[in-house]
């Protein structure tokens, strides 16, 4: 408004006279003024694409009635700009043609004869959506999450709806809540969850729940943290309590830790140490195991773990321990077996079951064989209950063994059988065959003595015999024969010249016989030579009385052996006195 100020002159033909001026000055403008502004303007409706505002008329109108209200708004990137106008009867007014979900602020202008007033304050910004929806959980950031124990995971979930949903979590039927791993924001629009150092209790389906006046919405997630599992089920079982081992059983795992089951880990407390030791591993996920290896008396106690991919479980330990014993005895010793056939690679051996099983039915026998190169025992073989017979093969000829016999039962093998004694490995028939390295000429002095130890094979063991110049010899003072199966023994004492010549040995079974002979020479200092008588002299003969051995009488001659060291040979014609006087 500019200011003004005036002054008058009078006006004749003779001029004007000196000016009249006023003495303050004036405003130049209408006598009333613009109006105040509104108060209170507020959104009392909404959508998508319109606001419905309301205000209260100014308290000043200038002077002027208002005329009109104009109602401007200002988008989140404007000027504010005419929007609506309505008269001054109305002091409410609907904004239409606008953008969804953008912010909008508000204000309006009362208009008079002076022109446009003040602008009211201007509204909060309305972001103009639906006024009444329902909820609406977006699924997009819902995707099932899978990680390992000790890793964090996280859920951001933009929720819609009008008013704004109410949105709580659950987790296996209860509420989720924050704790000192676990956060959760809630504010209008969206949610947050953030689980850090996941536990394997973390894991399950999680529900999301928004609820508003106008309806409700449910979401699910799956959440698997893999972890060990939990302990096998109780009660672990022991069954089967023998002397060498037991049988186990047990439950699966309540949580198998999110995956399966790979095996389940056997320990036993070991007597000796206290220590827990590995007893064995179940193939797969058996829910039971033979545990084998204890020892005889002694006290043991189990327990067991599960194992997946991530680890071993906390064990499952058994209530009680056992004693490694038989519920019954091993069983007593099967009768002294018997050679009832043989070669000279094998025997057949026939026995008969033991008087007192043990309490538990025989389940087989175990041959044990030993040599003369291996004196320990060991098994060869196993027969079933039902048989009490066996052939034991790959002998190796010529090698003497012993054979016995154990019964089996669930308690294990008894106690052995008698041995078969030592049995040479040989064929069941054969000529006899003296073994003539230990039959050598000998020469000793008279009242020595000596002897012959000849081994002689055969099947069946020869009969033995012994003759000397071809007449059986027998047991007498100084001569001692004895026979074993294969091998005869002749003994001299305080040998005699008498007892020089050819010795023969023979073998005699059904399959053949066998003959060796043996020279022995008895040495004496000679005796005097003496004189002989001959009678009965013929053309080609003549009988002798005296020392000499030998005597070969012809018609011009005659050829005479005596004894000095050896015998010698004299001859000699005839004489006319063939003796001597006696």
């Amino acid at each position: 408004h500019t200011l003004y100020k005036f002054r008058v002159k009078a006006l004749n033909k003779e001029g004007e006279s000196e000016p009249l001026e006023m003495d303050g000055t004036i405003v130049a403008k209408n006598p009333f003024d613009e109006p105040g502004k509104p108060g209170n303007v507020e959104a009392t409706d909404w959508d998508k694409d319109h606001v419905d505002l309301k205000w209260t008329p100014p308290e000043n109108d200038g002077g002027a009635p208002v005329e009109k209200y104009i109602i401007e708004k200002k988008d989140k990137w404007g000027n504010w700009e005419k929007a609506a106008e309505v008269p001054a009867s109305q002091t409410k007014a609907t904004v239409g043609d606008l953008a969804a979900n953008q912010p909008y602020e508000f204000r309006v202008i009362a208009v008079n004869k002076a022109g446009p007033g003040e602008p009211s304050d201007a509204t909060l910004p309305i972001i103009t959506k639906p006024r009444k929806l329902a909820p609406k959980i977006d699924r997009t950031n819902l995707d099932k999450v899978r990680i390992k124990a000790g890793q964090n995971f996280n859920f951001d979930v933009n929720v819609i709806g009008e008013p704004p949903p109410e949105v709580t979590w659950t987790l296996k039927g209860k509420k989720v809540l924050p704790s000192d791993h676990v956060k959760l924001t809630n504010v209008p629009y969206n949610t947050k969850l953030n689980v850090r150092h996941a536990q394997r209790a973390d894991s399950g389906t999680y529900t999301i729940t928004a609820v508003n006046e106008h309806g409700k919405d449910v979401a699910d997630v799956e959440v698997i943290v893999l972890d060990k599992p939990t302990p096998p089920g109780g009660p672990l079982k022991i069954e089967d309590v023998h002397a060498e081992g037991c049988t186990l059983k047990w439950n699966p795992p309540v949580d198998d830790g999110g995956m399966p089951v790979d095996h389940y880990v056997v320990e036993k407390l070991d007597p000796n140490t206290g220590l827990w030791v590995p007893a064995g591993d179940t193939i797969g996920p058996e829910t039971q195991m033979k545990v084998k290896g204890l020892q005889p008396g002694k006290t043991y106690k189990f327990r067991v773990k599960a194992a997946n991919r991530q680890g071993e479980s906390e064990p499952l330990e058994a209530d009680k321990s056992i004693v490694a014993k038989n519920p019954f005895d091993e069983p007593g010793s099967p009768g002294k077996p018997e050679i009832e056939d043989y070669d000279k690679d094998f025997v057949k051996l026939k026995w008969t079951p033991p008087e007192n099983d043990g309490g538990s039915p025989i389940t087989g026998y175990v041959i044990e064989k030993k040599d003369k190169y291996n004196p320990d025992w060991t098994p060869v073989m196993e027969v079933p209950a039902d048989e009490t017979k066996a052939k034991v093969g790959d002998l190796i000829e010529g090698t003497p063994y012993e054979f016995r016999v154990r019964a089996v039962n669930k308690g294990g093998p008894g106690v052995p059988s008698e041995s078969t004694g030592q049995h040479v490995a040989r064929p069941k028939n054969m000529a006899p065959r003296i073994d003539r390295t230990a039959l050598h000429d000998i020469r000793i002095k008279v009242g020595k003595s000596f002897e012959f130890e000849v081994p002689v094979l055969g099947e069946p063991p020869p009969n033995k015999k012994w003759a000397l110049e071809g007449k059986s010899i027998e047991d007498d003072k100084r001569w001692t024969i004895s026979h074993e199966p294969y091998k005869t023994k002749l003994a001299v004492r305080n040998a005699e010249r008498g007892d020089s010549g050819t010795l023969t040995l023979t073998a005699t079974n059904p399959n053949g016989t066998d003959t060796a002979k043996v020279n022995v020479v008895v040495m004496d200092v000679p005796q005097a030579p003496q004189l002989i008588k001959i009678d009965k002299i013929t053309k080609a003969t003549a009988k002798y009385h005296g020392s000499l051995q030998r005597m070969t009488v012809v018609a011009t001659s005659c050829i005479m052996l005596w004894r000095r060291r050896i015998w010698t040979l004299a001859s000699g014609p005839l004489l006319p006195k063939l003796w001597a006087p006696q």
